[in-house]
């Protein structure tokens, strides 16, 4: 009979599919046969490794690497001719009862060891019900049976069965494909010197080379990068290992061209230094996306560059994020409402790209404040002409009292000197909801400041609002 050459690791408990994949990356250093049962089990063929080392020295290491891996409850280990015999030791051969001691109910590995099948079982089930009806309770009693006779006493599966347990049909593995890794290491020290990078300047280079490779990666899979991670490794210079400085970055709006890429990187990697450069040279780098969004690529336009307009769009934004925080950078849309300050709303997306909202029919999370409609997604009534708006409209209006043609203060203690009244402009309406009557002006100030403001009908004279800037 052939050695033991396959390996079996049984979680008891079971054990989540992203810590398995990584117990199945881990384990191809010892071989490149690996399977996985999917939360359950997993399968090494360590045969070929004999000229490395002993079988039960591997298995011994791969039990070990397990454990880090398990949670509450160890793995049990099965040393096999093949992936079922390995899982029938593991799960019910307890370490040191033989093959043929085992239970009947270890015939489920030599039916579907690679994965549970309900329909399987359960015909294995009432096929082991039958068989300890007859007195047949273990593995032994089983190949004791005339071999030709199974299948007319029992059906042809039992011949399969029994022909598996003797090692006489192979089963197929199923293919483990490791997981994509969207990462670039580069080794920034000098080849002839073996210095460190000690500058930004030369940091950047190499973060361009990193970012040019990484790209190219995203591009092979219609990707562009919704997050990232640095992580840059100081010299140790006699010193202990120094733990590698990280910088995490998640980008606003995704980009897949290296060039804006490092634009945005390089300005995180500056605020996170705050001006002091590098503290010690640097041994290595390690770029990591760790989100991704699709590219939607198409093929590029000699005459239009709308793919390079999104990009750089797109890096503005992140840029602009990065430096005043991701909460105040933001795209508006235009609600359909007369009150100035409910008629817009925060609106995240791409120059030219389609609005959220579908032809059938409008969601929640495309209403304004209020319930209130974007502009163009409501019935298609004409809207009356308006006059001009500020370039900037402040969230709330701001209290104002006038004494003279002198306005304010504001509560930083702001004054604006009046020289001229464009107006009043009324807008009212909405008495469905909340019912409002303001008129405004647009006032020009010696300050050069054109503001916009409007007062109320049923407000004390001398009362005003600031609603905007005209900048």
């Amino acid at each position: 009979m052939p050695d033991p050459c396959v390996a079996c690791l049984d979680f008891p408990g079971g054990l989540p599919a992203d810590r398995l994949q990584a117990l199945a990356e881990a384990s191809l250093r010892f071989s490149s046969q690996v399977a996985v049962r999917p939360g359950e089990s997993l399968f090494v063929e360590l045969g070929r490794n004999r000229w490395l080392g002993s079988i039960r020295g591997f298995s011994g290491r791969l039990e070990l690497l397990g454990r880090r891996f398990a949670g509450r409850f160890p793995p049990r280990m099965g040393l096999g001719r093949d992936a079922a015999e390995a899982l029938a030791l593991a799960r019910w051969g307890r370490g040191s009862l033989p093959l043929g001691s085992l239970p009947l109910e270890a015939l489920t590995a030599y039916a579907s060891p690679f994965g549970s099948d309900r329909e399987v079982d359960a015909k294995l089930a009432e096929f082991c019900a039958v068989l300890k009806s007859l007195g047949v309770g273990r593995l032994d009693d089983f190949l004791a049976l005339p071999p030709h006779s199974l299948g007319s006493r029992f059906g042809p599966n039992a011949a399969l069965l029994a022909g598996r347990l003797w090692g006489n049909f192979s089963m197929a593995w199923p293919r483990f494909t490791p997981a994509p890794r969207l990462e670039e290491v580069l080794d920034l020290r000098n080849p002839a010197t073996q210095d460190g990078c000690s500058s930004l300047d030369a940091l950047r280079f190499h973060l361009k080379r990193g970012l040019t490779l990484l790209c190219a990666r995203l591009r092979g899979r219609d990707l562009r990068a919704a997050a990232l991670v640095l992580e840059l490794q100081e010299e140790a210079r006699g010193r202990p290992p120094i733990q590698a400085r990280r910088l995490e970055l998640r980008l606003s709006l995704p980009l897949g061209a290296p060039l804006e890429l490092l634009k945005v990187l390089v300005e995180a990697l500056e605020a996170s230094l705050r001006g002091r450069g590098l503290a010690a040279p640097l041994a290595a780098l390690r770029l990591r996306v760790t989100e991704t969004a699709p590219a939607l690529a198409a093929q590029g336009h000699f005459f239009e560059r709308q793919a390079e307009v999104v990009e750089a769009w797109n890096t503005l934004v992140d840029r602009l994020a990065q430096r005043l925080g991701a909460d105040q950078v933001f795209l508006v849309d235009l609600v359909r409402t007369y009150l100035p300050e409910h008629a817009w709303k925060k609106y995240l997306r791409e120059p030219g790209a389609p609005r959220g909202a579908a032809a059938s029919g409008i969601s929640s999370a495309d209403k304004g404040p209020d319930g209130d409609l974007p502009m163009g997604k409501g019935p298609a009534e004409a809207l009356p002409a308006l006059g001009p708006r500020p370039f900037r409209l402040l969230p709330e209006p701001l209290p104002l009292r006038r004494s003279g043609e002198v306005l304010g203060p504001l509560d930083d203690g702001r004054h604006w000197q009046a020289i001229a009244w464009d107006g009043p402009e009324r807008l009212d309406g909405e008495w469905w909801r909340r019912h409002f009557s303001r008129d405004y002006w647009r006032v020009a100030t010696a300050e050069g400041t054109d503001l916009w403001v409007f007062s109320r009908p049923e407000a004390p004279e001398g009362r005003l609002w600031l609603q905007g800037f005209f900048d």
